[in-house]
């Protein structure tokens, strides 16, 4: 550019009424810009709410539960570190934020819990107060440091939908929320706790709770493809484990099979993990979650999860069987078979979920194939009840009269089994976790 136009321009906007335009007009552009985003970032958050308005909402909740979670730990650890003495509860007993004129909870139709366990519940009066009366049996006023002005219950605090917080004091505490939406969901599998749809916070997460009792995912194995596996180690922190030391029987581990995730694979010869006592009775409800597919069809039914009697006898449950027609079932003892005409196939992963309501007759459960609700085939039989052995399990065959036989040839990626029926929110949440996780459907 010409020297002196260079000094004319220069001149010119050394004049302080032009250039005070200048900027003034630069600082009107940015505040447009700031307001386009902020109206951009509104109508964003609209048409979330409008195309999924019930995600959204439990978002919110969830968000909640977690703040809630975090904060009650926190106050609790500082209490421990202030004053050791302070009592935190009783061991064994499961605090319950939602309020009943019952002490143990009887009004509420809370799940079982396991032997030598209680639930305790305070009336709505005393819920909410922090001098250890409310629902947490901790005294926080007794230390100014400690900001509880009262004790936060769940947003929605129902039994009826499982949505309620719990306390469990051991030595140490564990405190637990279940999970609603679809973005919070991994936070409560990857907790570090033993239940896949509760965030957990504390200092012993293992400690009882209403999560599994059996959750077995191949991705925990920590091993490489095509080794054989000794320990499938139960998640679900009752140490429930399934187990191989027959190095012949041993099933292998495959990576990368199902939405990058790894499977435990089973060759249908003599393939087998073995484990104890599940806590799974034949006169209670039970549900079960499984991610798996067959690899092969059979003349003859066999189990991929067997359940009860390891004194020869058939035990409780038998678990998705296969025949050579394209057709996959479930057996509960008793002489009575469940059939349903999909589940299991060659082409894909599929997840299966079972409900049996009362633990006894066949079909008084719900049945959901990939997060759908599937009919029994009633005329099948659905009168045979189950019996009450819960001596063993075993995932990739059943107990024959005197020997481990019907093995199945599966890939399976992970099984979720509890000892009571779920709510419909806490099965949706595990469809969640499963389907996020390997993304079925």
């Amino acid at each position: 550019m010409n020297k002196s136009i260079k000094s004319k321009l220069k001149k010119y906007f050394s004049y302080p009424c032009i250039r005070s335009t200048v900027y003034n007009s630069r600082s009107f552009t940015l505040v447009e810009l700031l307001v386009v985003i902020g109206i951009l970032a509104v109508l964003t958050t609209a048409v979330i709410i409008v195309l999924n308005p019930a995600d959204y909402l439990a978002q919110t909740r969830d968000s909640r539960r977690m703040q809630d979670l975090s904060l009650l730990n926190n106050s609790l650890q500082n209490l421990e570190v202030i004053d050791p003495t302070l009592s935190f509860g009783t061991s064994l007993t499961v605090y319950v934020s939602i309020p009943d004129s019952s002490a143990t909870c009887d009004n509420l139709g809370l799940p079982s819990l396991p032997t030598g366990y209680i639930y305790n519940c305070v009336t709505i009066t005393n819920l909410i107060k922090t001098d250890g009366t409310g629902w947490i049996p901790v005294n926080f006023t007794t230390q100014s440091v400690i900001q509880l002005s009262s004790l936060p219950i769940d947003p929605t605090n129902s039994a009826s939908d499982g949505l309620y917080y719990t306390y469990i004091p051991g030595g140490s505490w564990k405190l637990a929320a279940l999970i609603e939406s679809n973005k919070f969901i991994s936070a409560a599998s990857n907790d570090g706790g033993g239940d896949p749809i509760r965030f957990e916070k504390g200092t012993d997460l293992s400690l009882v709770s209403n999560g599994p009792r059996l959750w077995l995912k191949a991705d925990s194995l920590g091993i490489s493809d095509n080794d054989p596996i000794s320990t499938w180690n139960d998640m679900s922190g009752n140490n429930n484990n399934a187990v191989q030391s027959n190095v012949s029987y041993k099933p292998i581990l495959k990576t990368n099979q199902v939405n990058g995730n790894s499977v435990v694979q089973f060759d249908g010869i003599d393939n087998y993990l073995i484990g104890g006592p599940t806590g799974i009775s034949g006169t209670r409800g039970q549900t079960l979650f499984i991610v798996a597919k067959s690899l092969s069809w059979y003349g003859d039914p066999v189990a991929v999860v067997y359940l009860g009697s390891s004194t020869g006898a058939d035990g409780q449950f038998k678990y998705f069987g296969f025949r050579t027609a394209p057709l996959s079932f479930w057996r509960s003892m008793g002489g009575a078979w469940i059939k349903f005409g999909e589940g299991f196939d060659q082409t894909s992963f599929k997840l299966i979920d079972q409900q049996d309501s009362t633990g006894g007759t066949n079909c008084s459960g719900g049945l959901y194939v990939n997060g759908a609700a599937y009919s029994y085939n009633a005329a099948d039989g659905c009168a045979g009840t189950s019996n009450t052995d819960d001596d063993e399990y075993l995932i990739g065959a059943s107990q024959g009269a005197s020997n481990v036989e019907g093995f199945s040839n599966v890939q399976i990626a992970e099984i979720i089994l509890y000892d009571h029926t779920l709510t419909t929110g806490e099965r949706q949440s595990v469809e969640k976790y499963l389907n996020n996780k390997y993304a079925l459907y």
